[in-house]
C-alpha cells in the first residue's frame, strides 16, 4: 500500500458546481486550504480561522452554511514506476457522504456511501509524474427528493427545535447524528478518510477469517474453522502457490499447516481446519482473560514470499439465550464460552462531532476508562458510524464486548428503492467481513429504535408498511449468517414480545419508567425502577452536568451563567421541556436544597450527583433482578461538551456520576431493598470463587451515638445474584436521623445503605474528614486512607483534571475509613495537598 494522506488541498465552491466542473477547479490557483487526511472539512476552516471551533459556545450556528457548498480536495503525486504491479487500484477509506473521483482528468466514478470503501482500478490512468487526484465531495442532502422521505416524515425521530434534525437524512448513507440530536448540535460531518494505491503483481490474500466451531467443554480443545480468500491478478493463466498457515500463543507455535494451491486467475478460497488443545479463551472483562492468539499466513513460490498477512484473534464461542422463563416470558441474555454474562455497558457515540478528526489517543482513553467504570460492553448505536479498527482492537484486548448496531436510527427507510437496498447490501457485506474476526464483537443488532417508533406513531398499521423492514428482517440476517454465522443477530433494539419495547422478551428500552414517564416525578424519583421487569435493559438514561473546568470549556468562558443561551444550547433537551426549574433544577429541589439563589458550583455539583443517584439505583436494581442479563446506560461517551447523559465528557474528563456507575458495576456487590417492610440484602458475586463474608447489619445515627447492629456470616457462590441476608426495620428508629445498612468485613466490597427518604429530609451535619496514612507509589501514584467522625454524604477531593481518583462522591458511615488511590498525580503533592469535603446542610 502507498499511502497518500499528506500534502493535500481543500477549496470550495457552490453547489452548481457538479461534477462536471472538476476541470475548472483543477485550473483553480488560489482559495485552497493545506490539509491531511483523514479530513472533515471543518478542520482547516478551524485551523485558518474560516470558522471558529463549532463545539464550543453557539459557533455551531455560524458554520451552517457548510452543508450548503460542494468541497473539492486536490492532491499532486507521483509514484516510482517499481513499485506497481500488474494490478493497481485507488482506495478511499470513507467518502462522506457523496463523491466524485477524477484521477488525471478521468472521472473514475461516484460514490455515495460514507460506511464502505471506494476502490477503483487505475493501472489505464496513473502514471509516474504529476498525477492529479481530485474529489468533490459533498454533505449529501442536496440529493434527496421530499418524494423519498415524505409518507414517513412523522416517524423520523429526533426533528428537534435549535434547527436539530433532518428528514431527508434517511436517504443518506453517513452518521446521522451530525444533523442534530437531543445530545448534539448540527454539524453534518463531511470529509474523505485515508487514501492509498493498492498495488501487486502476483498472489495475494485478500481476507483471512478465523471461526471458532466448537470447544470442548472437559479440556477445552477448540476447533477452529479457517478461510483465506486470495486473488491471482493475471487474467489468463493459473499460478503454483504453497501457503503456510501459523497460528501463536506468543512465540509458542501451537498449529501449523502447508498446502500447495493451483491459483486460478482471480478470487481463490482455501477453507482448512485446525485443532487448538487446551485453548486459552477469550472472556468479557471480568469473567477471565481476554486471550488473543496471533494467525500467520504466507503465499511463496519457489520458497520467496509473495504475500502474507498477520491478525490476532480470540477463541470464544457466543450464543443469545432466548430460552423460556415461564408460558409468557422468555430469556435475553448473552452466553459466552457456556457461563452466561451479564452485561454491564454503556451506549458508544462518536467520541468527535467531527469523527474524522478524533485522535487514537481518545479511542484508548475511552476504552481504558470503560474497563475502570467495570464495563464489560459498549453498545456502537445505530446512529453513528462503524467504527475505526482501533475501537474493535482495544475491546478485544481489553474483554469489552461489543453489542454493534447497524446504522439505522429512529425512522423508517426506503427500502423498496433499489438503489438504496444496494447501498446498504454493499455496506453490510463489506462490515461485516471487516469485523468478523474480532471476538469482542458478540451480537449485530439491526437497528436503534425503528420497530419501536413505529409500534408507537403508527396505530393504524394497515395503512404504512414498517419501511426499513426488508432490510431488517431480510438483507441483514441473510449476511450476517453468510459472512458471520457465529455471531448472534437480533432485528433491532428494543425489539422482542408481542410490542417490540414490551418486557415480555428480547431487549427493552427503559425510557418511559422514569426518564420520559408521563408523571413528572417519576422522572426524578429512582424508587420506581424496583417496578421494573425487563428481560435486558439496553438504553435507559439521566442527563448530568460536567465539572466546572468542563463547562468554562465548552462556554469559553470563566464565568458560567446558567441562564445564558450558550449554557442552554449546551443542555440537552430535556433539561428545559419541564416546568419549574427544569428538570436538573427540580430533581436538585427534591433532593438537595432550594434552587433560588443556587450558584453555578452548586448546579453542577448537586445536578452531578442526582445523576450519579438515579444511574447507580437504576443498575443496582437490574442486577438485582434474576431474569435481567443486562444493563446498558444511555450513554458512555459525547462527542461535544453539555449537560448531557454521559458519564464521561467531551473533554474524556469523569463526570461526578462516573464512580457512581463504577460502583454498580463492581464484580462482587452487595444491594439492600425494602420488600415486604423488611430489608433484602442482595449479593452479586461474578467471580470464579465463593465470597465468605462477615456481615454488620442495623441501624446507625448520622451523629454515631446511636448503633444498634447485630453480625452475621454470608457467603455469595461464585457466578450468581440472589438474596443473601433479611432483617427487619425497628418502625421506632428514626429515617432522618439515621440509616439502615450492611457493613461487610471486606474492604474491597462496599456498604450498602438503605435510601428510605432524599438528603434534603436527613439531619446529618457537617462530617470531620480526615486525612492518614498517605503513600507515594512510583512516580505518579499516591494512597491515603479518609475517615469520619459521623456519617459523610458524597465525599470528594477537589481534585485536578486528569487525575484518576479509586472512588469519590460515596458515603461513609460514622467511624468509617476508606483507602483511596490517586494516578496521576504530580510529585510535590502530599498529604497537606489533599482535602476531602462532604456534602451537608446546617
Amino acid at each position: 500500500m502507498i499511502e497518500l494522506n499528506e500534502n493535500w488541498k481543500l477549496s470550495w465552491s457552490g453547489l452548481g458546481y457538479d461534477a462536471s466542473m472538476a476541470w475548472r477547479m483543477a485550473r483553480k490557483e488560489e482559495g485552497w486550504l493545506d490539509c491531511s487526511l483523514p479530513c472533515d472539512i471543518h478542520v482547516p476552516l478551524i485551523e485558518n480561522k474560516v470558522i471558529e471551533e463549532p463545539t464550543v459556545g453557539l459557533n455551531f450556528f455560524d458554520s451552517e452554511w457548510t452543508e450548503k457548498k460542494a468541497w473539492w480536495f486536490k492532491k499532486v503525486f507521483d509514484l516510482d514506476p517499481d513499485t506497481m504491479g500488474e494490478y493497481v487500484s485507488l482506495v478511499i477509506e470513507n467518502i462522506d457522504c457523496h463523491g466524485d473521483i477524477f484521477l488525471n482528468g478521468v472521472h473514475l466514478g461516484h460514490h455515495a456511501n460514507a460506511y464502505y470503501p471506494f476502490e477503483k482500478d487505475v493501472k489505464n490512468e496513473i502514471k509516474e509524474k504529476d498525477n492529479e487526484l481530485i474529489i468533490r465531495v459533498t454533505a449529501g442532502l442536496e440529493r434527496v427528493a421530499e418524494a423519498e422521505y415524505e409518507g414517513v416524515s412523522k416517524n423520523i425521530g429526533m426533528l428537534l427545535g435549535y434547527r436539530r434534525g433532518d428528514a431527508r437524512r434517511i436517504a443518506v448513507r453517513k452518521p446521522h447524528y451530525g444533523f442534530g440530536w437531543d445530545w448534539c448540535p448540527r454539524i453534518p460531518t463531511c470529509g474523505i478518510g485515508s487514501i492509498a494505491i493498492k498495488t501487486y503483481s502476483a498472489a495475494t490474500i485478500k481476507e483471512v477469517c478465523v471461526r471458532t466451531e466448537a470447544i470442548a467443554a472437559n479440556n477445552n480443545e477448540a476447533r477452529l474453522a479457517l478461510e483465506i480468500v486470495l486473488d491471482h491478478p493475471n487474467p489468463l493463466q493459473t499460478a503454483d502457490l504453497d501457503v503456510e498457515i501459523e497460528i501463536l500463543d506468543g512465540r509458542e507455535v501451537v498449529y501449523s499447516e502447508k498446502k500447495n494451491l493451483l491459483l486460478c486467475s482471480g478470487l481463490n478460497y482455501l477453507n482448512t481446519q485446525s485443532i487448538i488443545p487446551d485453548a486459552k479463551l477469550w472472556w468479557p472483562h471480568g469473567y477471565g482473560q481476554p486471550h488473543r492468539y496471533a494467525i500467520k499466513v504466507k503465499g511463496l513460490h519457489a520458497s520467496t514470499v509473495l504475500c502474507e498477512y498477520e491478525a490476532k484473534f480470540g477463541i470464544r464461542k457466543v450464543e443469545l439465550d432466548v430460552s423460556k422463563i415461564n408460558d409468557r416470558e422468555r430469556a435475553f441474555g448473552l452466553v459466552v464460552n457456556g457461563r452466561k454474562i451479564f452485561c454491564k455497558g454503556g451506549n458508544w457515540v462518536p467520541p468527535d462531532s467531527m469523527y474524522l478528526r478524533a485522535p487514537n489517543s481518545s479511542y484508548r482513553q475511552l476504552i481504558e476508562e470503560a474497563v475502570e467504570a467495570n464495563l464489560n460492553m459498549l453498545r456502537v448505536w445505530g446512529g453513528g458510524l462503524y467504527e475505526r479498527e482501533l475501537f474493535y482492537e482495544l475491546c478485544d484486548e481489553k474483554g469489552i464486548m461489543v453489542w454493534q448496531d447497524l446504522m439505522f436510527a429512529c425512522a423508517l427507510y426506503p427500502d423498496r428503492d433499489e438503489r438504496f437496498k444496494l447501498e446498504v447490501s454493499a455496506e453490510l457485506d463489506y462490515q461485516t467481513r471487516r469485523l468478523r474476526n474480532h471476538p469482542s464483537l458478540v451480537l449485530w443488532c439491526g437497528n436503534n429504535e425503528n420497530q419501536m417508533v413505529y409500534d408507537l406513531f403508527f396505530e393504524d398499521h394497515k395503512h404504512w408498511e414498517f419501511a426499513g423492514g426488508r432490510i431488517f428482517n431480510a438483507i441483514a440476517p441473510e449476511i450476517v449468517h453468510r459472512n458471520c454465522p457465529d455471531i448472534p443477530y437480533w432485528n433491532g433494539s428494543p425489539y422482542g414480545g408481542e410490542h417490540p419495547n414490551g418486557t415480555q422478551a428480547g431487549d427493552s428500552h427503559e425510557w418511559f419508567i422514569s426518564a420520559f414517564a408521563e408523571r413528572f416525578e417519576d422522572k426524578i424519583t429512582p424508587e420506581v425502577y424496583d417496578a421494573l421487569n425487563a428481560k435486558f435493559v439496553s438504553e435507559f438514561g439521566h442527563v448530568g452536568p460536567c465539572k466546572p473546568s468542563s463547562v468554562k470549556r465548552y462556554l469559553a468562558t470563566d464565568t458560567i451563567e446558567l441562564n445564558s443561551e450558550a449554557f442552554k444550547m449546551h443542555s440537552n433537551a430535556v433539561t428545559y421541556n419541564e416546568p419549574g426549574y427544569g428538570l436538573i433544577g427540580e430533581a436538585i429541589e427534591k433532593h438537595y436544597r432550594k434552587m433560588e439563589g443556587i450558584s453555578a458550583e452548586d448546579y453542577l455539583l448537586f445536578g452531578g450527583l442526582w445523576q450519579g443517584l438515579m444511574l447507580e439505583y437504576a443498575l443496582d436494581t437490574m442486577r438485582s433482578k434474576p431474569h435481567c442479563d443486562g444493563a446498558i446506560f444511555w450513554m458512555y461517551n459525547d462527542c461535544w461538551g453539555e449537560v448531557g447523559w454521559t458519564i464521561i465528557d467531551y473533554y474524556l474528563e469523569r463526570k461526578i456520576s462516573f464512580p457512581f456507575v463504577r460502583r454498580a458495576f463492581d464484580s462482587r456487590r452487595l444491594v439492600i431493598r425494602i420488600e415486604e417492610n423488611a430489608a433484602v440484602v442482595y449479593g452479586i458475586n461474578e467471580t470464579e470463587e465463593d465470597l465468605s463474608l462477615e456481615a454488620e447489619f442495623g441501624y446507625a445515627s448520622y451523629d454515631g451515638k446511636v448503633r444498634l447492629t447485630a453480625n452475621k456470616p454470608i457467603v455469595i457462590k461464585k457466578h450468581s445474584r440472589s438474596p443473601v441476608l433479611r432483617f427487619d426495620l425497628d418502625a421506632s428508629l428514626d429515617p432522618v436521623q439515621g440509616c439502615w445498612f450492611v457493613k461487610p468485613s471486606e474492604n474491597e466490597v462496599n456498604t450498602a445503605i438503605l435510601r428510605l427518604n432524599e438528603f434534603s429530609k436527613r439531619e446529618i451535619g457537617q462530617a470531620r474528614l480526615s486525612v492518614s496514612n498517605f503513600e507515594r507509589i512510583g512516580q505518579s501514584e499516591i494512597a491515603f486512607d479518609v475517615q469520619t467522625d459521623r456519617y459523610a454524604h458524597a465525599v470528594h477531593f477537589g481534585l485536578a483534571d486528569g487525575w484518576k481518583v479509586s472512588d469519590e462522591y460515596f458515603d461513609l458511615l460514622p467511624l468509617q475509613s476508606k483507602r483511596i488511590v490517586v494516578q496521576g498525580v504530580p510529585q510535590e503533592v502530599n498529604e497537606q495537598t489533599i482535602r476531602a469535603t462532604s456534602v451537608y446542610f446546617g
